[in-house]
């Protein structure tokens, strides 16, 4: 044999060779596809598989702390936060309970008194109305009282003034004018006290506006003969005289003169 044939001979041996483990891999590579499982190549020579390399580890990467103790770091320092503010929480509430139960007892004293002051003013109010009252009928007394004594006077207007007047003469000498003779001593008699109302004013005033004059008489009945005959008199009305009943604030108020 030739040497180009044995060449040709191994050329054609190496081309078979490669073919057959071609086909060998991609029958093994679907093997593994279906079953999920490879081994190791078949056609691998089976050796003893080389020690794994150690890798060089660092002493400082080492020294730090895993996942898990930083976790645990962590719910460690949120727990003693939780708490610490949980028994702050529990201090301020109890205060807070001390502080509204002291207030709950200021409140219920201050109520206490209130309602005291309140049964006390109510007390008052009774006792203010039924001395308004008491305070009226005597008012109303003092009133009728008044008016009663006022029966026995008369008021005389229009009665010039002068520093020497007697004022007491001149009312008996216009009372006996006025009424008719027979009854002159009667009246003049029954006179009792006279003098003006209110005070002393400057000559000018007395010439114009003289104060008037107030008659109390002893009996009622010589008071009402000179009323009746005063109000028809032509004695008073050429001197421009009148009188007048001697009435209280309320009586003018009711009854004008």
């Amino acid at each position: 044999m030739s040497v180009k044939k044995q060449m040709s001979a191994l050329e054609g041996m190496e081309v078979d060779h490669a073919k057959e483990k071609r086909k060998i891999e991609e029958t093994h590579s679907y093997a593994c596809k279906v079953g999920g499982r490879c081994e190791s190549s078949p056609s691998t020579p089976s050796k003893t598989p080389a020690p794994k390399k150690t890798k060089n580890v660092d002493p400082a990467a080492a020294s730090e702390p895993s996942l898990m103790e930083v976790q645990n770091n962590i719910i460690q320092i949120l727990s003693e936060k939780i708490n610490n503010r949980a028994d702050h929480l529990e201090i301020m509430i109890k205060n807070n309970s001390k502080e509204i139960e002291s207030i709950c007892e200021s409140l219920n004293s201050i109520h206490s008194d209130v309602m005291g002051l309140k049964n006390e003013n109510e007390s008052l109010k009774k006792e203010n109305m039924e001395m308004k009252k008491k305070a009226a009928q005597l008012e109303q007394r003092m009133n009728d009282q008044e008016r009663y004594s006022r029966r026995w006077c008369l008021r005389l207007h229009g009665v010039a003034e002068n520093s020497s007047e007697k004022v007491k003469e001149r009312v008996k000498e216009i009372c006996r004018a006025v009424v008719p003779e027979e009854q002159r001593n009667e009246v003049t008699a029954a006179v009792d006290i006279v003098h003006r109302l209110g005070r002393l004013r400057a000559a000018e005033d007395q010439r114009g506006n003289p104060r008037p004059i107030i008659i109390r008489f002893i009996s009622r009945t010589a008071r009402d003969l000179i009323w009746k005959h005063a109000r028809q008199s032509p004695f008073l009305q050429t001197r421009g005289l009148h009188f007048k009943e001697d009435l209280t604030a309320d009586g003018r108020e009711i009854r004008p003169t």
